[in-house]
């Protein structure tokens, strides 16, 4: 653990005076303030992944599950978690994988993706009154393009896998700006005109492979927002450094990026965390550009202490270090939501623990059960299916019979052929075959109850898994075993959504009002098409900025009634069955539009473009209720709802 440091300790060590140099020239990598800040760093940074690594283990076995692999090395695990190295876990070289594990968490990240990208796009916003109606909608389109350009679904996909094998899944958002070439006109391909400058900017999500996560010990892994740190680990050439490099003519994250080339890539091997395999291969490119690991970390600090500035409150920092070698960025955090960048996902939260088991975890004991129960069960058919008996070897001819050839003819010896011969013996009784007892044929269906166990821990029952259930049930049954699974996968996207969408969404909203700067083009839907009175609009930073406080619809929230198709459908139901609702309001005069409403429905179905399935017509007018039902007991005009019995 980190040694207690105090300020006039850390001063007396130092002896650094504040100057008005920028930070990379004091961090400047050779001088003492790097050195001393680097020890700092690395402590947190041993600290965090010793605290990750002690779950490593589990989540190999659930891994190697997944990929249907049996490590016929590994020692078998006790009931304490202890291991015996006298005994293998799976004695036999000849077997089959049951994919409980595999089948339990694919049917649960079906259910659970299903339920997380129902909507488009994944997180509606809705204004408080009618003032923010417009820049909801427009925080929304914004949104909708930052979550294109981080391939959010994808994002959401590998962070749902990750909480279903490991229990723990990491969401990163950071604003990102992608700076590069702009082509004015390009009439000379040699020399094309062309300047340096933004390209776009966005708010991205990534998701952190749990393996490299680095968390304060001092805190459960989910309650990220109260630790002192929290970062992660990246893999990345050098030329990543470079070019991402600060200087005085270029944006950019990193200084110290020579003395990175110099200090060279990772010595260590490369090493495959599922199965244990080293290859032996250094990380360089063929280029010999070193690759390596960047640490980023995110640490609450005094600045004063760390002789970074004057400040003597508590502070946001952000700094990344190769291979715990060179710190090679360090910047107060600007962000005007004051959190770490970090949202942590955990498999049936546990408030008070440290982490929690994942699905994967829990299903272990089944899955080595129902390996090794297959396993034993076609080891002893093998062996039952080859020929063992009894014979003499003084009337059977023992080459003939060991070593038979294809047609599997066996000699007798004269003694047996003047014995059958003469009758006095046959061939049954020169040759008896053993008899063996399969003590294993009862293990299958072993197997089969270890499935049913663990569909009840998952949730997955058999309507759930797209099987058919073993016996006839009832519909009222059958719906009911639907219902009780999905509840219990619906209780795990919702704690998701708690814990990663909320807070995430919360946080992109935030650093697009406080990070825009370049204008970006959004295409308009329903009402706010309507409103503008145009497909398009042209956001512009003077949009987003205001103090908002936005109602947000995360996935598993309930939507808006206003884009809920039920609602509009309901709505026509109860203007067919009561026709006098269209006559003009006598307070108002105004009267409904029926178009207007279809058009809201087929809005909230996700049916877009719908003014090019109108036609204009002459001197059209809307039937008022006498016509319409004059139309309805002619049998020319058919109420909704009032076909098809």
């Amino acid at each position: 653990m980190m040694a207690e440091d105090t300020s006039t300790q850390a001063a007396d060590r130092l002896k650094i005076e504040m100057t008005d140099q920028p930070i990379s020239q004091r961090l400047k990598y050779g001088t003492r303030l790097h050195s001393w800040v680097l020890a700092r760093l690395v402590e947190m940074i041993d600290d965090g992944r010793d605290f990750v690594r002690q779950r490593e283990s589990d989540w190999d076995l659930v891994d190697q599950g997944m990929r249907m692999y049996v490590d016929l090395d590994r020692p078998a695990r006790n009931i304490d978690r202890s291991e015996d190295y006298d005994t293998a876990q799976m004695p036999f070289k000849r077997t089959i994988v049951i994919p409980i594990q595999y089948a339990a968490i694919m049917t649960r990240m079906v259910e659970l993706y299903s339920i997380m990208t129902a909507r488009d796009p994944l997180v509606h916003l809705e204004g408080r009154d009618a003032r923010d109606h417009l820049t909801a909608r427009v925080h929304e389109g914004i949104i909708k393009w930052d979550n294109m350009l981080s391939r959010a679904q994808l994002v959401l996909w590998q962070l749902l896998f990750d909480q279903e094998r490991y229990g723990i899944c990491c969401l990163y958002d950071t604003w990102e700006e992608d700076w590069g070439w702009l082509y004015d006109e390009i009439y000379d391909m040699e020399e094309p005109d062309r300047r340096w400058d933004l390209r776009r900017e966005w708010v991205n999500w990534a998701a952190i492979n749990p393996r490299r996560l680095i968390l304060d010990p001092n805190f459960s892994s989910w309650d990220v927002q109260r630790a002192d740190f929290v970062g992660h680990e990246e893999t990345y050439s050098w030329l990543h450094l470079k070019e991402n490099e600060k200087t005085d003519t270029q944006q950019g994250l990193y200084f110290n990026v020579k003395a990175a080339r110099m200090r060279g890539g990772s010595d260590d091997e490369v090493d495959d965390a599922t199965f244990g395999v080293t290859t032996g291969e250094k990380m360089h490119t063929e280029y010999d550009i070193p690759v390596g690991t960047v640490s980023f970390v995110w640490a609450k600090i005094i600045p004063r202490e760390w002789s970074l500035s004057e400040e003597t409150r508590p502070e946001k920092w952000r700094f990344a270090v190769w291979e715990k070698k060179v710190v090679i960025a360090a910047h107060r955090g600007v962000h005007q939501h004051g959190q770490f960048p970090y949202s942590i996902g955990s498999m049936d939260l546990d408030m008070h623990a440290a982490f929690t088991p994942s699905i994967g975890e829990q299903l272990q004991g089944l899955q080595d059960g129902a390996n090794w129960m297959a396993g034993s069960h076609q080891i002893n058919t093998m062996k039952a299916i080859n020929n063992e008996g009894f014979f003499a070897p003084s009337l059977i001819d023992p080459r003939s019979l060991l070593q038979p050839q294809p047609g599997k003819w066996s000699a007798l010896t004269p003694r047996g052929e003047r014995m059958l011969t003469n009758k006095m013996m046959s061939i049954d009784q020169m040759y008896s075959q053993k008899k063996i007892v399969d003590i294993t044929q009862n293990h299958m269906q072993l197997v089969q109850q270890y499935l049913t166990f663990s569909q009840r821990v998952a949730g997955t029952p058999d309507p759930v898994a797209a099987m058919p259930l073993p016996t006839k049930r009832t519909l009222g049954e059958f719906e009911g075993v639907m219902s009780q699974g999905t509840k219990k996968i619906g209780i795990t996207a919702q704690l998701f959504d708690l814990l990663v969408m909320e807070p995430t969404s919360r946080r992109h909203i935030s650093m697009r009002q406080q990070f825009t700067s370049m204008p970006q083009i959004i295409r308009l839907e329903g009402k706010l098409k309507k409103e503008l009175n145009a497909d398009s609009f042209r956001v512009t930073p003077e949009h987003l900025v205001g103090e908002y406080d936005y109602i947000i619809h995360t996935p598993t929230m309930a939507p808006d009634p206003a884009r809920s198709a039920a609602v509009w459908g309901q709505l026509m139901q109860i203007i067919s069955a009561a026709p006098q609702l269209l006559a003009p309001d006598p307070k108002t005069g105004k009267r409904l539009n029926p178009h207007a409403i279809l058009n809201e429905f087929f809005t909230a179905q996700g049916v877009r473009y719908l003014d090019q399935f109108y036609e204009e017509v002459g001197n059209a007018q809307m039937a008022g209720p006498g016509q319409i039902q004059q139309g309805v007991q002619a049998g020319n005009l058919v109420p909704m709802g009032g076909m098809g019995g």
